[in-house]
C-alpha cells in the first residue's frame, strides 16, 4: 500500500481538466448514492470554462493530490468575507468548497495532506479560520474531519412534509 510519502501537493493546472473532471464526477457519485433527493448525475460535472475560471481566479486554490503521475484528490479554497451586516461580526476565513480522495487512494493521507496545504494557505493570508460544510449523512467525512480537530459550529435542520 502507498504511504502518504509518496503524495505529492501542487497547484492544478490547465492539462489536469480530464483528471479533475472524473475525480468531480466521483465524488458526485458517491454524493448521489449517499443522497439521491439532493444529487443528481451530471457529465461534464465541471465545465472547462468553470476550471479554467477557478484557475484564473485569486480567492480561488485548486490543489491536487498526485501520487506519481495520477490525481488521488484534490481541494478547492476559496478565500471569503462574511457580508457586511449590523448584527454578525465581520468575518474573513478560508472556505473547503471541495475535498475529494479517489476510491483507491482513500486512507493513505491524501485527504490530511490536502487539508494540511489548506492551512497553510490560511496561515500566508493570515486568515484564522477555516471552515467548510459536510452533509450529515457523510458519516466517513465528519469522522475523518473530526479527528482533523474540527467541530460542528452550526446545523442546518430539515422536514420534508407530507
Amino acid at each position: 500500500s502507498l504511504s502518504s510519502m509518496d503524495i505529492h501537493i501542487r497547484s492544478a493546472a490547465e492539462t489536469d481538466y480530464e483528471q479533475v473532471n472524473q475525480v468531480f464526477a466521483n465524488e458526485l457519485a458517491h454524493h448521489a448514492a449517499l443522497l439521491p433527493h439532493r444529487f443528481q448525475l451530471a457529465d461534464p460535472v465541471m465545465p472547462r470554462q468553470w476550471f479554467l475560471d477557478v484557475l484564473a481566479d485569486p480567492n480561488k486554490t485548486l490543489y491536487v493530490a498526485l501520487s506519481e503521475d495520477s490525481i488521488a484528490g484534490l481541494i478547492l479554497l476559496v478565500e471569503s468575507f462574511s457580508q457586511d451586516d449590523p448584527i454578525y461580526r465581520p468575518r474573513h476565513y478560508l472556505y473547503v468548497d471541495e475535498l475529494a480522495v479517489q476510491p483507491p487512494y482513500r486512507r493513505q493521507g491524501s485527504g490530511r495532506r490536502l487539508m494540511e496545504a489548506a492551512e497553510e494557505v490560511a496561515v500566508a493570508r493570515d486568515i484564522a479560520t477555516v471552515e467548510l460544510i459536510v452533509w450529515q449523512a457523510n458519516t466517513q467525512a465528519l469522522a475523518f474531519y473530526e479527528r482533523l480537530g474540527y467541530r460542528t459550529v452550526r446545523r442546518r435542520l430539515a422536514r420534508d412534509l407530507p
